[in-house]
């Protein structure tokens, strides 16, 4: 009995341990790395291509020959006439040229494109999480922001009924602030159903969350210091570049397999032959041996190896301009995802520093107008409105910061 309860309490502790434990998207992006079936799959294909390399670089096997030739027909004896003989022997093909390290190499290109896949996939998970992340905090701090402002929308129907009961105003204020509470309440189980859908999404690396019981809601600190120009620099490192410059690589290996065809490729065979019987003088027949050479011989090239040649250096070429499409691309993005980062930075400067600071002026002064009965009610609420419209267009430009920083270590690679 008391072992039980001494499980049972271990059970309930690890729980809430569990339940009370903080989420961080670093913590959330280590699981889903280490879960993705996507990486798991191409780092298998990457060990079946070391494997296949060493197999391309090996010879072929050897054949074994197992022949019995000359035989007589009229009796089958193998011993009747003297070149009728049971043959053993062994040959072995050799590839033309430099053929079968040149195949290695190719499977070799292929692994370093499938590497840079590998990598590409972290960084895109990382990139996914992040964005998920901050559109899981943007819904949650938009639920606090409408809930403190249901709390302001609160005390500005306590003035309004306050001076409606004393026939200073009507009561369609008290029903217009009632009603504009209901649709803030609204709001909220909306921002709630987002944030819980994104929390679902988050669940297809990490199904914990859906148990978790609390999780970091802080802006992450994903400021970038390195400036534009050793930025692009890194670029030379993305994946995506990494990946098309082995997709180059592999082309010019395809196009030296290609020439390689213009060398013959030859066999090398011994054999041992067996004879029965005796010679005219009664001694027995000596056996012989055999030594074949035999070497393919391209004597069509114009049409064979000549057109094989060609397309390859097609393939090569447009491997390097995909090559140089991803490059311009990528810079193309980088500066994009820089300018909108400093223009954001400008935007959120601008509204911490002017606009919430005069819209929150402005809304007291209606405030106070209104509470000495000087001011139409529609004036608070517009103000209040404006007030709270700015706030969530300050939350929105936080947001997308937080995912232009994502997007901007997306390309350069540097992970806090």
């Amino acid at each position: 009995m008391r072992l039980r309860w001494l499980v049972l309490s271990t059970l309930v502790f690890a729980a809430q341990s569990w339940a009370a434990e903080l989420w961080t998207v670093e913590k959330i992006e280590a699981l889903a790395l280490s879960r993705d079936e996507q990486i798991k799959a191409i780092a298998e294909q990457i060990d079946a291509l070391t494997a296949q390399a060493s197999f391309d670089e090996s010879l072929p096997d050897p054949q074994v020959v197992l022949a019995a030739r000359n035989l007589p027909t009229d009796s089958f004896s193998m011993t009747q006439e003297p070149m009728t003989q049971v043959v053993i022997g062994v040959q072995q093909r050799f590839p033309a040229g430099d053929t079968l390290s040149l195949k290695a190499k190719a499977r070799l290109a292929e692994q370093e494109r499938l590497k840079a896949e590998l990598q590409l996939r972290q960084r895109q998970l990382r990139l996914q999480i992040r964005q998920m992340w901050v559109d899981w905090l943007y819904w949650r701090k938009l639920e606090r922001l409408l809930k403190k402002q249901d709390e302001i929308y609160a005390k500005l129907e306590s003035v309004a009924l306050s001076l409606f009961r004393v026939g200073k105003r009507a009561q369609q204020d008290v029903f217009r602030i009632k009603t504009v509470r209901a649709q803030i309440e609204e709001q909220q189980v909306k921002a709630r159903q987002q944030a819980d859908d994104v929390l679902v999404r988050l669940a297809r690396w990490v199904p914990e969350l859906k148990q978790a019981g609390k999780l970091a809601s802080h802006w992450p600190n994903w400021n970038v210091d390195s400036d534009i120009v050793m930025a692009r620099g890194r670029l030379l490192e993305h994946p995506m570049l990494k990946a098309s410059q082995a997709s180059v690589l592999f082309a010019k290996r395809q196009l030296a397999l290609a020439e390689a065809a213009y060398q013959p490729d030859w066999r090398l065979g011994v054999s041992y032959g067996i004879r029965g019987g005796n010679t005219m003088l009664g001694e027995p027949r000596s056996d012989f041996v055999s030594i074949d050479f035999a070497f393919s011989l391209p004597w069509q090239p114009a049409n064979r190896q000549d057109k094989q040649v060609h397309a390859r250096q097609k393939q090569l070429l447009s491997a390097e301009f995909r090559r140089d499409d991803v490059l311009a691309s990528l810079k193309a993005r980088l500066d994009e995802t820089e300018t909108r980062i400093r223009w954001l930075i400008r935007r959120i400067a601008h509204f911490d520093q002017n606009l919430l600071v005069v819209s929150d002026q402005n809304r007291q002064a209606a405030l106070d107008a209104y509470q000495r009965n000087t001011a139409d009610f529609n004036d608070p609420m517009l103000a209040y409105d404006q007030h709270l419209r700015l706030r969530v267009q300050r939350l929105l430009l936080q947001k997308t910061l937080l995912a232009s920083y994502a997007e901007f270590r997306f390309l350069t690679g540097e992970w806090p």
